[in-house]
């Protein structure tokens, strides 16, 4: 009778180990899904944090650069046509310096967006939302490019109506031997 009970014993010890040993393995099982499961969702969003190199390097990138750097050259030029035809009013060149300022202010915006988009850990964003953001600054100073040759193009227009009004009435002057 005792020896049946310590066989029972030692064949329930057994069974308690083997299942012991199962759980444990399982419970590893679970912690290792988990775990898995948490370093794909940690990998997931250190990507989302990655700026992938093809939109570094994307087409779009370098034309907003080139935009930012044509419109300062353009304003360079139209603001040196401008004082230098003498057609305009210092009130008028004021004015026009404070356009040019705002398009220049909203430029750099653009630009230190862009910055931002292209910079690691920056922002949390896949490649998609990070091709539709740079889409819409692509838009924007596109837009600026396209408002800034339109008003310097305006301006120089002006100035040669100006001074074609000026030479007319001198011409009709001295037609009309007006002094």
């Amino acid at each position: 009778m005792y020896l049946e009970a310590i066989e029972a014993n030692v064949v329930y010890a057994q069974y308690l180990k083997k299942a012991i040993s199962i759980a444990r393995t399982g419970l590893t099982t679970i912690s290792d899904i988990r775990n898995g499961e948490f370093n794909l969702h940690d990998l997931f969003f250190k990507g989302l944090s990655s700026v992938n190199p093809k939109i570094k390097n994307w087409a779009k990138v370098t034309d907003i650069i080139s935009y930012q750097v044509n419109i300062v050259k353009s304003y360079k030029n139209s603001y040196a046509q401008i004082k230098a035809s003498g057609q305009f009013t210092p009130h008028e060149i004021d004015y026009i310096c404070k356009v040019f300022s705002k398009l220049l202010d909203d430029c750099v915006n653009v630009i230190e967006m862009l910055a931002d988009v292209l910079t690691e850990g920056e922002y949390k964003m896949n490649d998609d939302e990070r091709i539709k953001r740079i889409d819409i600054l692509y838009a924007s100073m596109q837009s600026n490019y396209r408002f800034c040759v339109k008003f310097s193009n305006n301006n120089v227009v002006l100035a040669m109506q100006r001074l074609k009004e000026q030479n007319e009435a001198a011409a009709s002057k001295q037609l009309f031997d007006v002094h």
